[in-house]
């Protein structure tokens, strides 16, 4: 019964059942949508989180792109001594 609420629709499955099962359809199917909902949720969380890592990569070569000219200036002054 549980498998043939997966994959019978609405009707089907009260036709082959009956009206007293409708509960076990509307049961299987709220589990499958909290399922979709929680892996939606984490992908969520996954692509945010990832676009938090790479803000700090790019702070990071923006920090090293600012500090590149004044660390070339100090390499020619040492080489000049």
């Amino acid at each position: 019964m549980y498998e043939d609420a997966k994959v019978l629709s609405r009707h089907n499955f009260i036709e082959k059942y009956g009206g007293h099962s409708e509960w076990v359809y509307d049961k299987v199917h709220g589990e499958l949508i909290r399922e979709i909902l929680k892996q939606s949720l984490e992908s969520i969380d996954n692509r945010k989180e990832k676009e938090r890592q790479m803000s700090k990569v790019n702070d990071l070569l923006i920090q090293m792109e600012e500090e590149a000219p004044h660390i070339k200036s100090m390499t020619s002054l040492q080489l000049e001594k």
